[in-house]
């Protein structure tokens, strides 16, 4: 890395210091006492009487920057979440769809029942009955696997008020 002057050129160079490309600068840091409503327009302006050539290609404040630079540090709790929400979705259809395959296979004996006398709620009560199992025993297991894969060094962050 190497530092050089924004004007400085070379000397055996012929041509206009408007036309040089040489002379664009990477980025220019401001700094004011008090924060500026029209700061951009004024290092726009200022910029374009040193050369008109001069274009800023991305004004940004400090703060822009620095939330710039923590987006993946955003971005992996939102995926996580993303794919949590994506997982429970996935296990609510698959509960669905077992669910309704049992009763379609038990229709001739839940037929009977109706036809013997057995009340609705105790029927639907007979059915939700097993997916309220399924749903407890995923979750009994779930959870301490869950818990199980956090790392320690996050848990043990978060707890000391970092």
């Amino acid at each position: 890395m190497c530092f050089v002057p924004l004007m400085q050129r070379p000397v055996h160079t012929d041509e206009l210091i408007e036309s040089d490309l040489s002379l664009y600068a990477g980025a220019i840091v401001l700094e004011t006492e008090r924060p500026m409503n029209e700061m951009e327009e004024l290092a726009q302006r200022t910029l374009a009487g040193i050369n008109p050539n001069l274009t800023v290609v991305e004004f940004q404040t400090f703060d822009q920057q620095i939330a710039d630079r923590f987006n993946e540090e955003r971005m992996i709790p939102r995926l996580t979440m993303l794919f949590g929400a994506l997982a429970l979705l996935l296990a609510t259809i698959g509960l669905y769809g077992v669910t309704a395959y049992t009763v379609a296979r038990r229709a001739p004996e839940i037929g009977i029942r109706m036809a013997l006398g057995a009340d609705r709620g105790g029927v639907i009560t007979m059915v939700m009955r097993g997916a309220i199992i399924q749903t407890m025993l995923g979750l009994t297991i779930g959870i301490p696997v869950a818990l199980l894969s956090v790392s320690p060094s996050s848990s043990l962050r978060g707890s000391k008020g970092d």
